[in-house]
C-alpha cells in the first residue's frame, strides 16, 4: 500500500446527462490492491451526495492519480473507502 498526503482529492460521475464533481479536503489517501481510503475527509459532505462518484483523484509529487470507482463507503467520522472497479 503506498499512503500520499494532497490537500484534497476530486470524485466524479460521468452520466449522459452531465457530469457532477465534488472536491474534499482530506489529510492522506492510501491506495492499496482494493480501493482507495481518504483519512481526515469531510465525510459529512459524502453522506449527502445523489449520485455515485466513479472517479477518485488527487495530486501529490506534482502527479495526478486517477482511479475508476465504484461509488464510497463511509466508515467513520473522518475516513471514507473508494473501491475500484
Amino acid at each position: 500500500m503506498a499512503i500520499y498526503f494532497p490537500i484534497s482529492f476530486l470524485i466524479e460521475e460521468h452520466a449522459p446527462a452531465g457530469a457532477a464533481a465534488l472536491r474534499i479536503n482530506c489529510g492522506s489517501v492510501t491506495v492499496g490492491p482494493g480501493g482507495a481510503t481518504a483519512d481526515g475527509a469531510e465525510v459529512g459532505r459524502l453522506v449527502g451526495l445523489n449520485w455515485t462518484p466513479r472517479w477518485f483523484s488527487f495530486e501529490s509529487g506534482g502527479e495526478t492519480l486517477r482511479f475508476e470507482v465504484q461509488g464510497v463507503a463511509v466508515i467513520r467520522p473522518a475516513r471514507a473507502v473508494f473501491p475500484f472497479v
